[in-house]
C-alpha cells in the first residue's frame, strides 16, 4: 500500500470572517442541542408560625401547595430508522472504512466531505450560517474553537454525553478531553468561554526528534534512547555536526513546531507556560534556563541550523542529525526515505514529558442529527474504533483509548522504528502533555516571538517582554462568569 502524507498542521485552523457577522447574533444562546418545555408539580411547603409572648410558646404550622412550573430540558432524539450524519476534514486517510461503524450501528450512514487544508474555518462557519451544517468538523484541541464557539459555530455536547454516555469513558485519557473543555483548557482565571464540552478528542499527534541512523553511524554515536540527558543531546549534536559537508546536528523547527519543541524542552525542565496564578511563567528560571540552553545550541556550538521552514526536505536531503516532528510524518518517511532513521522522546533535565497535540471532532450548531454525530464521535474514540483506524491508517494515530492503545503496533502496517514501540503507544496517558492556551492579539504573534533568540537577542529580556504581552493580552479579553 502506498503511504500518504498528512496535511503539514491541522493543529491550528483558519477561521475566517465570512460567517462572523452571521453568527454572532447566537453567541449568547444557550448551548443545547434541543428544548423540551415539560409542565411538572413542584410541592412548595409554605410555614406560618403563631408565637405567644408570655408563655414562649412557638407553633408551626406546615401546609403542602401543589403548583406547575415550567422546567426547561434538554434531550436528543434517538432516530427510529438510519439518519446520516456529515462530517467534514482536510484530509480523506483519516477516514478508513467507515462503513465498519455502519455494519456495527445500522441507524448512522457516513457521509464525509474532503474540503482541503485551504479556508477550513470559513467554510465551518459559512455552511453554519447557510443554515445547513454538517453534524460535526474535525478540528484540533486549540486556540480555533474556542473562536467558534464565540462566534455561535459550534455546541457544548454535555447534553449528548449526558444522554449517550461514552461506554468507555473510563479509558479515555482525561487531559485530552480537557483540550475541549471550558474552563479545564484555559489557565487559572482566564476563562474565555462559557462552561462546556464543545469538542471531543479521538487520537494524539505525538511529538518526538527523529534521527537519520546513517548519520549517527558515520560519527561513531550511538543511538539516543528515551530518558537521554539534555548533556547527551547536546553532546550527540556535536559529533555529528560536520557543516563544511553541509551536515548539521539538529535543525530548529518553524512555526508550530518551533512552539511545540519550545514548550516540550520547558516542561522537560520542570517549567511550565503558566504558573498557579494564571500569570505567564515564561521569565521563570526554569524557563530562562531552557530557553539559553536553545541559544547556546544555535549560537555557541553552531550545531543548528535555521531552516526557514525547509526541515523536512533537509532531513530527507540527508542533512541532518535530527529534527522534531509529530508521528505523523513516519509514514511519509518510510515511503520517502531511503536511510533509515529511528525515534526518541525529547531529552530529559529534570522530568519526562513528550509534547502531545489532540484531534478530534466539534459539533456544529443547528445540524439535523447531532445524535449521529455524537455516535460518530464515540465509536471513533472507542476500542472497536481505534483498532479501524490502527489497521488501515498506517502511523497517524495514537490513540486516546488505552484500549486500543495497549494494541496499537501489533499489527504489520505500523513501521514505527521498533526500539520506540514500548514508549510510544503508552505515552500518551504517562507523560503526554498537550497544547496550552496562547492569545495572540495585534502587536504579538506567539509563532514568532521567539524568533529573535536564534540571532541573539538577550533570552531573560526577551521572555520577559513575552511574559508581559502574554498576561497583558489574556487581561484584556473577555472573561466568562
Amino acid at each position: 500500500m502506498q503511504k500518504k502524507l498528512s496535511r503539514r498542521d491541522f493543529l491550528t485552523l483558519a477561521t475566517g470572517a465570512t460567517a462572523g457577522s452571521v453568527l454572532a447574533a447566537c453567541a449568547s444562546e444557550p448551548q443545547v442541542i434541543e428544548k423540551v418545555v415539560t409542565k411538572e408539580v413542584e410541592k412548595e411547603v409554605i410555614k406560618t408560625v403563631e408565637v405567644e409572648v408570655e408563655k414562649e410558646v412557638v407553633k408551626e404550622v406546615e401546609v403542602e401547595v401543589e403548583k406547575e412550573v415550567e422546567k426547561v430540558v434538554t434531550a436528543t432524539s434517538v432516530p427510529q430508522e438510519a439518519v446520516t450524519v456529515r462530517f467534514i476534514a482536510t484530509a480523506p486517510e483519516q477516514y478508513y472504512n467507515m462503513d465498519a461503524l455502519s455494519e456495527s450501528d445500522p441507524l448512522v450512514d457516513v457521509e464525509f466531505e474532503d474540503i482541503g487544508d485551504q479556508a477550513f474555518g470559513e467554510v465551518l462557519l459559512t455552511s453554519v450560517a447557510g443554515g445547513d451544517p454538517p453534524e460535526i468538523a474535525w478540528a484540533g484541541g486549540g486556540n480555533a474553537i474556542w473562536r467558534w464557539a464565540q462566534m455561535g459555530a459550534i455546541v457544548d455536547i454535555t447534553p449528548l454525553m449526558e444522554e449517550a454516555p461514552h461506554p468507555e469513558l473510563d479509558q479515555i485519557d482525561p487531559n485530552s478531553i480537557g483540550q475541549y473543555n471550558s474552563p479545564d483548557f484555559f489557565p487559572t482565571g482566564q476563562v474565555m468561554m462559557a462552561p462546556g464540552q464543545y469538542g471531543w478528542p479521538v487520537y494524539a499527534t505525538l511529538y518526538h526528534f527523529i534521527f537519520n541512523k546513517r548519520i549517527l553511524d558515520q560519527a561513531g554515536v550511538d543511538y539516543p534512547q528515551q530518558g537521554w540527558s539534555w548533556d547527551d543531546f547536546r553532546s550527540t549534536l556535536q559529533q555529528v555536526n560536520d557543516p563544511g559537508n553541509q551536515t548539521w546536528g539538529f535543525v530548529m523547527p518553524s512555526g508550530n513546531d518551533m512552539v511545540n519543541l519550545a514548550h516540550n524542552m520547558l516542561w522537560t525542565n520542570g517549567g511550565s507556560v503558566y504558573d498557579a496564578a494564571g500569570k505567564s511563567a515564561l521569565a521563570s528560571p526554569e524557563s530562562i534556563e531552557t530557553f539559553q540552553f536553545l541559544q547556546d545550541l544555535v549560537l555557541q556550538d553552531g550545531s543548528v541550523m535555521l531552516s526557514g521552514a525547509t526541515e523536512g526536505a533537509d532531513f530527507l536531503g540527508g542533512n541532518l542529525g535530527f529534527q522534531y516532528w509529530g508521528n505523523w510524518i513516519i509514514g511519509w518517511y518510510d515511503f520517502a526515505l531511503e536511510d533509515p532513521y529511528g525515534i526518541v522522546p525529547a531529552p530529559v533535565n529534570k522530568e519526562e514529558v513528550i509534547y502531545g497535540g489532540i484531534d478530534g471532532f466539534v459539533f456544529l450548531r443547528g445540524a439535523a442529527n447531532p445524535w449521529a454525530g455524537w455516535r460518530v464521535a464515540t465509536w471513533l474514540s472507542s476500542y472497536e474504533g481505534q483498532k479501524v483506524l490502527n489497521d488501515e491508517n498506517e502511523v497517524e494515530v495514537v490513540s486516546v483509548n488505552k484500549l486500543a492503545a495497549a494494541e496499537a503496533y501489533d499489527n504489520p502496517n505500523f513501521s514505527v522504528p521498533e526500539e520506540a514501540r514500548d514508549w510510544m503507544p503508552a505515552a500518551v496517558f504517562t507523560s503526554a502533555r498537550f497544547n496550552p492556551w496562547i492569545p495572540v492579539g495585534p502587536g504579538f504573534n506567539y509563532l514568532t516571538a521567539f524568533d529573535g533568540l536564534w540571532l541573539g537577542d538577550p533570552v531573560e529580556d526577551t521572555l520577559t517582554q513575552i511574559a508581559s504581552d502574554m498576561d497583558m493580552l489574556n487581561e484584556s479579553m473577555a472573561t466568562f462568569g
